[in-house]
């Protein structure tokens, strides 16, 4: 399926397959262990990031950098994610993403709420109840939903 996905983005120079498939394989490789679907979720990301370097859609381009981000929380980098979401949301609130800033916010929010400091659980919180506030405000339910229930969790 997402070998499939790859191609047909590569053939016609667009990246939506390639969103499709790095979601598929993201969930995949976090949610079993498995290492064989962990080695195709890195070898898609790669693929999808070398597609990505040759187009101006920055919207793509931030989405597979989040990809990135949350292969690397699933594969117990939390650190080199959240600062990789702390950038995303910046970069994606810098061009008008307001759903890509929400989610990079919302991911990063609960990097740091799952963590052992218990001021960056508080300061996690916090910035959980904003980015919930503002998804809300922006007609962004289904993120509005990611973050309560992420604070529900914790």
């Amino acid at each position: 399926m997402w070998k499939g996905s790859l191609e047909i983005s590569r053939a016609s120079g667009s990246l939506r397959g390639v969103a499709r498939a790095l979601d598929f394989l993201s969930v995949l490789a976090s949610s079993d262990g498995n290492l064989d679907r962990a080695a195709q979720a890195r070898t898609a990301i790669g693929r999808a990031e070398s597609l990505a370097r040759g187009t101006r859609d920055a919207w793509n381009r931030l989405f597979i950098r989040m990809v990135r981000a949350l292969y690397q929380a699933a594969s117990g980098k939390p650190q080199d994610a959240s600062a990789r979401f702390a950038a995303i949301a910046a970069e994606a609130a810098s061009m008008g993403y307001a759903k890509l800033t929400l989610e990079a916010r919302l991911h990063a929010g609960e990097l740091a709420a799952a963590g052992r400091d218990r001021r960056a659980q508080a300061a996690a919180r916090q910035a959980l109840e904003e980015a919930e506030r503002e998804a809300r405000a922006k007609g962004l339910g289904l993120v509005a939903g990611k973050a309560r229930r992420a604070l529900e969790n914790y």
